[in-house]
């Protein structure tokens, strides 16, 4: 029998569903607003839970400012989460939240720390390799790309982008990544 109590539960629910409009490229709002009372129900049983801060800074359609404070006290309260980490370094990076996303900045430090905690992150190894495009000629691109996919073949953003390199490397069309 399942408990509608347990909050890791509620938040890995919500993360995931949430996860699966965002690779859809749906609008995550009508997801957002559907699975939010699971949400704030987590965070009303476990107020304390990081992860659970770490999904609401993640998904939530707040200002910048705001999420900027649910990452914060997210990193406080589960400072070894990965996945949460390297989603709020990536939050300084593409989320352009300050000037101090570029190299050695905030951003840089919390994906460092994230391959500190989990040196197999696929997230945070395809976030290196995407850090680097413009400092790596196609070829260690492709080399880049292929370590990562060594990791987790199935990380869907690293073998997307798989193909990128080999046709800039090989020319004509791209072999599929598990061609390597």
């Amino acid at each position: 029998h399942l408990d509608p109590d347990f909050a890791p539960a509620l938040v890995a629910l919500v993360d995931a569903r949430m996860q699966g409009a965002d690779l859809r490229k749906d609008d995550p709002g009508p997801t957002r607003e559907h699975y939010q009372p699971l949400l704030d129900k987590a965070l009303r049983l476990d107020p304390g839970s990081g992860e659970a801060m770490f999904a609401k800074a993640m998904w939530s359609g707040s200002p910048q400012a705001e999420r900027l404070a649910l990452f914060r006290r997210a990193a406080e309260l589960d400072p070894s989460n990965s996945r949460g980490l390297a989603a709020f370094a990536e939050f300084f990076e593409w989320d352009n939240v300050t000037r101090d996303g570029g190299p050695g900045g905030e951003g840089q430090r919390l994906m460092d720390r994230v391959l500190s905690i989990d040196p197999l992150s696929p997230r945070a190894r395809f976030w290196a390799v995407q850090r680097r495009l413009g400092q790596l000629t196609p070829d260690q691109l492709e080399r880049e790309q292929a370590r990562a996919l060594e990791i987790e073949p199935e990380h869907y953003l690293l073998a997307n982008g798989f193909p990128y390199p080999r046709r800039m490397v090989h020319g004509g069309t791209a072999a599929r990544a598990e061609e390597v």
